[in-house]
């Protein structure tokens, strides 16, 4: 993935306001009116920023406080009012500063930290464009300072986008996995290209205004204010039933090899890892042995580990799920770092395979796996890292109750180290005879050593050393990295003309058309949506589809239902029969449907002959199964904050088919 599609991948537009922004810092009384509408009404704020360059959040406003987390170009955040009432806070040195969040729905006096306001980029509305996809032969999009560099640039349609001197800079040559969207902050529609009379909409977007592998600024600063506290958190989930005392032995054995060598060779790393236990056996009994910070003092984790008593199980298996779900729920994980599962055990799991009535978790493998990597939509390989644990699983291959049992085991292990399973970051499934209670140590030793050696070279990046020449998949030494880690490193990767100094080109603002110089549409139009406003846009098309499907449609009955609706919502609006379709769809969703179908009022709509009410009822139904899909598209939405509620998540809707 190339850095711009990276960024460009973790941008969004703004929220949705009444007009332009204003110079002063202070907001215009209605402007603040309608944010505070919004907020009541759970809509978002109107005003967000996007970051122009490298920075970072401060926990208050002052360029000595305390870093809360780095910040990369287009990466965006929603605006809080100051103190005050104020969109921007001047500080004694005269610099402002942005109060953000990372939610849409923020609680009143809840704030995520202060932006420098000389880095951001100002957006009032929810609109966004899309590059589509160049299969059908279209250019590559041009960026021009104004409409008039656009008139200029494309009198010479015949020539390459390369070789247009009057653009700014062209789309990337490839798009990548993050696609290309960009914030739109103006818009003109209808503009007229005087060389043929074309027609064409104009957009003032943010873009990354850097040519193909333009610098970005060195990491060592990036990297210390993202990774410096990061921790190496291991869980061991151990079957304690009656079998297992040779292999409870082994990871005694291998914890006390790697424990000695953090003490003698990686003294200064010590502290970085924490250990923790979980064991189970039977359903019902999976417990947390040793947490994390518990953990941190290897010699108690130690003592821990030698008091477990091996005894007891049942046949059939054992509570293996139970024992994982534990360990990922009920374990004290640090906030950042490497944090890693390791299950040890010698018997099937009990699942909807085998014996379900003894799975204490209720959950399937699948479900645990997702419980592990919550990070569709951690647009970010920071956001990843936070919410990531690797599963290793380390299989004990005893017969122990037949072949179809042994053969579930494996399969099982398999899985839960996410093999094969499409999961984002696998783990490894070892595997090891009756008799290689030696094997398994070593192996132990072996992956956990991994984990120090790469521990030892993240903390050589923050204390300054040099990236490694090639890829960082490439280099040994970055090998027990997890795989979000190496991306991120990968991603702040200076080049040849940051090494030489030159300064970062920051993210700016130009204009694009809607189509290339053959007329071939460049862009689509998203619009910035949460889960859940477009789930409420979902339920009440269909609502309102359901209820005009009756016979004899009331006005009165139909606006009464949908004030209800909007009051369960807590949304407060008045609604009357002459209030448009479209208007009530957007104070649900925010969404511009202009559809003339939706201009219709309800009483409109009831006085329309039965077939032509059908094509109203119709056109919702539909609408209703595109954002059902959209709501089902788990690639569509993402999370500016890993840790906020699933609804939280945000996306960039394509509404053409149902405006």
């Amino acid at each position: 993935m190339t850095r711009a599609a990276f960024a460009l991948l973790a941008l969004a537009a703004v929220a949705h306001a009444q007009e332009a922004p204003p110079d002063a810092d202070r907001v215009p009384r209605d402007l603040l009116a309608v944010e505070h509408a919004a907020r009541a009404e759970g809509r978002p704020a109107p005003l967000k920023v996007i970051a122009r360059r490298a920075t970072a959040v401060r926990r208050a406003p002052a360029v000595d406080a305390p870093v809360r987390r780095a910040v990369g170009p287009m990466e965006f955040f929603f605006v809080l009012p100051a103190p005050g009432g104020a969109t921007r806070l001047t500080d004694a040195a005269g610099a402002r500063w942005y109060r953000v969040a990372t939610r849409e729905v923020v609680p009143q006096g809840e704030q995520f930290g202060w932006l420098p306001a000389d880095d951001c980029v100002e957006w009032w509305h929810r609109e966004a464009v899309g590059l589509l996809p160049r299969a059908g032969g279209r250019q590559r999009a041009r960026f021009y300072a104004d409409p008039t560099r656009w008139q200029d640039g494309f009198t010479r349609w015949p020539d390459p986008p390369e070789h247009d001197e009057a653009a700014l800079g062209l789309e990337p040559a490839r798009l990548g996995r993050a696609g290309f969207v960009m914030p739109v902050l103006e818009a003109r529609e209808g503009v007229t290209l005087d060389l043929d009379g074309s027609v064409h909409d104009l957009y003032r977007v943010a873009f990354i205004a850097a040519p193909a592998g333009a610098p970005a600024p060195p990491p060592r600063e990036a990297l210390r204010e993202a990774l410096g506290d990061f921790l190496v958190d291991v869980v061991f989930v151990v079957d304690v039933s009656g079998s297992m005392r040779p292999y409870i032995d082994a990871v005694r054995q291998a914890i006390a090899r790697v424990t000695d060598d953090l003490r003698g060779r990686h003294g200064d790393l010590r502290g970085r890892f924490r250990f923790g236990l979980v064991t189970f056996r039977g359903p019902g009994e999976a417990d947390v042995v040793c947490r994390l910070e518990e953990g941190r003092d290897h010699g108690r984790f130690l003592a821990r580990v030698g008091a477990l008593e091996d005894g007891g199980g049942v046949d059939h298996g054992e509570d293996v799920l139970s024992g994982i779900k534990l360990a990922l729920t009920g374990v004290d994980w640090c906030d950042l770092g490497f944090k890693q599962v390791v299950l040890v055990g010698d018997e099937a799991a009990f699942d909807q395979d085998n014996h379900p009535e003894r799975n204490g978790s209720g959950m399937s493998i699948p479900e645990l796996l997702a419980l592990a990597q919550p990070v569709q939509g951690a647009v970010r390989p920071l956001d990843a890292l936070r919410v990531c644990r690797v599963i290793t699983t380390v299989e004990v291959q005893r017969e122990v109750n037949g072949p179809r049992l042994d053969a579930l085991r494996t399969r099982q292990f398999s899985q839960l180290a996410g093999l094969g399973e499409g999961v984002p970051f696998p783990g490894e499934a070892l595997r090891f005879a009756p008799g290689e209670v030696q094997g398994m140590r070593d192996a132990l030793v072996a992956d956990l050593g991994r984990r120090i050696e790469g521990a030892r070279a993240v903390v050589g990046l923050v204390e300054g050393e040099a990236l490694p020449h090639g890829r960082v998949d490439d280099d040994p030494r970055f090998a027990g990295v997890p795989a979000p880690f190496r991306e991120l490193i990968e991603l702040l990767r200076p080049d040849d003309a940051a090494a030489e100094g030159l300064p970062p080109v920051p993210v700016r603002d130009a204009w694009l058309s809607s189509f290339d110089a053959f007329g071939a549409a460049t862009v689509t139009e998203r619009f910035l949506v949460s889960r859940a406003r477009l789930r409420r846009l979902q339920q009440v098309a269909d609502l309102v589809a359901h209820e005009l499907e009756q016979p004899g449609v009331n006005p009165g009955v139909l606006v009464q239902m949908l004030q209800q609706r909007l009051a369960a919502m807590s949304i407060d609006h008045d609604l009357a029969p002459t209030t448009p379709l479209s208007v009530v769809l957007e104070i649900v969703g925010g969404l511009p449907i202009r559809t003339p179908l939706m201009t219709l009022t309800p009483e409109q709509v009831a006085a329309m002959s039965p077939a032509d009410r059908a094509r109203v009822t119709d056109k919702l139904a539909r609408m209703a199964r595109l954002f059902g899909e959209q709501l089902a598209e788990p690639a569509l939405w993402f999370k500016l904050d890993p840790t906020d509620e699933a609804r939280d998540a945000l996306a960039f809707v394509a509404i053409d088919d149902v405006r």
